[in-house]
Parts: structure tokens; sequence; C-alpha cells
């Protein structure tokens, strides 16, 4: 028996597809899109509220990042859209046992398998990222990026969605098929585009709300460039204190309070600056304007030592930026409180002149008006680590007295004292580099008392004050 030409082609009509169904279909479809986008949209903008920090910051998406989301988002939902319009031309009874039955089918099978098989992996990444990114993983906006780094992924997620939409239809309808599916990308295309224009939210209004309540942001606030820091374990026991300049004077932030400064220099009640119960065992991070002059930071310290504070750190930002600088705002330098009443300075001399007669030498370093006075010698701030690291390396009992003037920048005063901690960490990195294979921070306390009494190391940059000037003035 002779086979009829095309006789595996079904014709479109018997599909029996009225006019108006096309046009329910086409509307019903849209409309799904338009709605489908906008549950997108939303989703976006609350994993970006998830990701708003206690200090103000935010993920915060530039205008050509939003206009390629918003763009991916119009694709995926005209797709979506489009397979929900295939689904209601064909979903309908039809004989049971026909060829036509058999093949419509498949196209709506193919249909109903493609939106939910999609939406549930979308619901389960969206979840996924909105915990990973918004909750838990403090900064990692600023780390990992999506766009543009792996914009790629999301083009080619839209191309193999689009074509696997059309896979029963290619089946059934075979070649003739082809120019539909070339029609309806560049109809989805063009729709897409415009409908990525399409803002439900005003982002930058967002973004306005969260970053108008940030100190860094408000205040233009700009930390110290520093050679060595460190991160805090926990956020717990840690008290902020902003010193920022607004209209050419210092002001300081704490606690959601804004004073003058010398208001601050007149608080005597520590319940003001702290109210834990541990208040001694409180760190006091000092986020201080790098521009902000050494007379105020001199200030500052006296007065919270006065209220009984010691134990605080300095903002920093790394000279080595891996990522954004955003990620660092809890990097800081580590510093302690001098004692400078009568009797602990008297005990303090005591012990240096005790000290220095055990053979621990002594130098000076003074910073004076922003230039680096390294023994009396002018020596640039990128000199300085391996100057100190040279005098370490020589003779690790040894002690720097380091002078700060009062006009010298904030800035300029963080680069030296972090090239002091730097030049001891990388000497201290190779002496347990040579002895354990490990770096001096990974070591247990036995370990790392072994080699400070091994190689005799015992050495400290004192910050030197008026009162103790008197025993050690400078040279």
């Amino acid at each position: 028996m002779r086979l009829a030409k095309n006789f595996l082609t079904v014709n479109l009509k018997a599909f029996e597809v009225s006019k108006v169904r096309i046009a329910l279909g086409v509307i019903v479809g849209l409309l799904y899109a338009f709605f489908f986008y906008a549950v997108l949209y939303v989703t976006r903008e609350g994993i970006r509220i998830l990701s708003v920090t206690e200090e103000n910051d935010l993920w915060v998406l530039e205008d050509d990042a939003v206009s390629f989301y918003n763009l991916i988002f119009a694709f995926i939902a005209l797709i979506v859209g489009q397979s929900i319009c295939f689904h209601f031309w064909l979903d309908r009874p039809k004989r049971f046992f026909s060829k036509l039955k058999i093949r419509q089918n498949l196209i709506v099978n193919d249909q109903r398998v493609l939106i939910w098989s999609f939406l549930s992996w979308f619901g389960k990444l969206a979840f996924l990222f909105g915990i990973f990114f918004g909750i838990h993983f403090y900064g990692i906006n600023y780390v990992f990026s999506l766009y543009p780094d792996y914009n790629y992924i999301f083009i080619l997620s839209i191309i193999v969605l689009f074509l696997q939409s059309w896979t029963g239809i290619r089946l059934t309808f075979k070649r003739g098929s082809f120019k539909w599916l070339l029609t309806t990308a560049v109809v989805i295309s063009i729709l897409a585009f415009g409908m990525s224009r399409i803002n439900f939210i005003d982002y930058h209004k967002v973004n306005q709300s969260v970053l108008d309540k940030n100190v860094y942001y408000k205040y233009d606030l700009e930390l110290p460039l520093s050679s060595f820091y460190e991160k805090p374990y926990s956020k717990y026991s840690l008290e902020e204190i902003y010193v920022v300049e607004e209209n050419n004077k210092p002001i300081v932030l704490f606690k959601d309070e804004k004073i003058s400064f010398e208001d601050f220099l007149n608080i005597n009640d520590k319940k003001r600056i702290s109210d834990r119960l541990n208040y001694r065992r409180s760190n006091f991070q000092l986020y201080i304007d790098k521009d902000i002059k050494m007379s105020f930071v001199k200030k500052l310290k006296d007065k919270l030592h006065e209220l009984d504070i010691w134990k605080i750190g300095y903002g920093v930002m790394p000279e080595d930026l891996q990522y954004d600088i955003r990620y660092y705002r809890d990097a800081y330098l580590p510093d302690y409180l001098q004692s400078k009443d009568e009797e602990s300075v008297s005990f303090l001399a005591e012990g240096i002149k005790e000290w220095k007669g055990k053979g621990v030498i002594s130098y000076g370093v003074e910073l004076k008006l922003d230039q680096v006075l390294f023994e009396g010698r002018s020596v640039s701030f990128e000199e300085l680590i391996n100057l100190f690291k040279h005098k370490i390396t020589k003779k690790p009992s040894q002690l720097c007295f380091f002078y700060v003037d009062d006009y010298s920048n904030f800035d300029s005063y963080i680069k030296i004292k972090s090239s002091y901690k730097r030049a001891v960490r990388d000497f201290l990195d190779e002496l347990s580099e040579k002895e354990y294979g490990r770096k001096y921070w990974s070591l247990e306390i036995i370990k790392k008392k072994k080699i400070m009494d091994e190689f005799n190391i015992n050495f400290s940059l004192l910050e030197m004050f008026p009162e103790i000037e008197v025993y050690f003035p400078l040279k």
C-alpha cells in the first residue's frame, strides 16, 4: 500500500482552534506574563531588603544591573506566558485514541512540565539564595556577583527555556513550525524589552531610604588605609563610636545619638556610652574619618579612658583590597588605652628603665605634620614596614617610642601603627613557618610561648604622651 505524502504531518486546522480562543489565549498568556514578571521583580527587591545590615547597608544594584535583571525576568515571564497560551489553545477534549489526541497531549504535557518544573526550580533557588545571601552570609554581595560575572548563565537559561517550550510543537509540525518559532522569538524579544522598562518599585527610593541612615553614605566617612587589620569574632560585644565631619567640625555619633565633639567631652555617665553589664569587657570600635586631626583623637581617647574604657579598636580599610571596600566595614586595628594617672605613669617609667637595663634597645619614631621621622631621619610611609622589620629582626627585644603631634591627620597615625603591627606579624610568621610550617596566628598557645621564649622576643610600640615624655623626652 502506498503511503500518502506528508502522512506524518499534522495539519494545524485539525486542532480546530477558533479565532476567539486564539485571542483569549494570547490575552491570558500576556496577563500571566505580566503578573509573573511582577512576582519576580518584587522577589528580587525582597532579597535586597533582606540584605539590609545593622549599619544600614544593603545590596545596591547599579542601573545597568537592574535593567539586565528586569530583561531576564521579562523573558522568563513571557516564555512561561507563551506556554500558558499554548496550553489554553490545545487543552480540550478529543477522541481518546485518535492520533491527534496523542500529539495534542504531547504538546500540552510539555507545557505543563516546563511551567511546573521551572517554578519548582526557581522557587527553591530563590529561597536558598534569599537565606544564604540575605541572612546568613554578611557581605556576600560584595564578594559574589551574578551580574556581570555570570550573566551568560541567565542568557543560556533563557535560550534553553524558550527552545524547550517548542519541543512538542516541533515534533508535531516538523519544518513548518520553524517560522512560527522564529516569529514568536522576535515578538517575545520586543515585548520583553518593553516590559523590562516597568519598575513596580522605585529601587532608587529603596536605596535612598536605607542609605540615608548609613553613616558612611550620609557623612562621606572615609576610614584610613591600614597594612594590618583584624576582624571581630562576634559583634555582640562591640560598641561603635563614629567621629565624622559636619560643616568642617567634628561630631560624634553613638547609639543613634549625634552630638558635638565638645558635648561628648562633657559626658560623665558611663551608661550613656554603653549600658552593658560587662562594660569593661566590651570592645569600643572607633570609626574616625581619616582627615580628623590628632588633637581631637587624643582628646577622644582621654575621655574614653576617663570613662573606664581601655580596650578599643580603630576602624580601618585594608590597603590590599580584594573585594568591594564595603566588605571590610568591620575591619579594625586593635589597641589599648594607657593609664595616665601619676602612679601608673611612674610604674611604667620604672618598668621601661628596668627593661632597658636588661639589654632592650630603644628608638624613636615621630609623626610631625604628616611627615615621618625614623630616628630623626625623614622617611616615606612605604619604607616603614621594612625599617621596623629590620629593627625587630636585628634585636627582637626592643622598644619603639612613638611621638605624635596634634596637627597630623588620623590617616598618617594609623599608617605608622599598622606598619609596626605588620612588621611584627611578618617576623613572627617567618619564625613560625621555619619551626612548624604554619602561620604564627594558627599555633597553639604553648607553641607561641615557646617561640617567644626561645628567641627572647619582647617588643612594643609605646605611644608617648606628656606625662611619660617627662621621663623620656624626644631627642
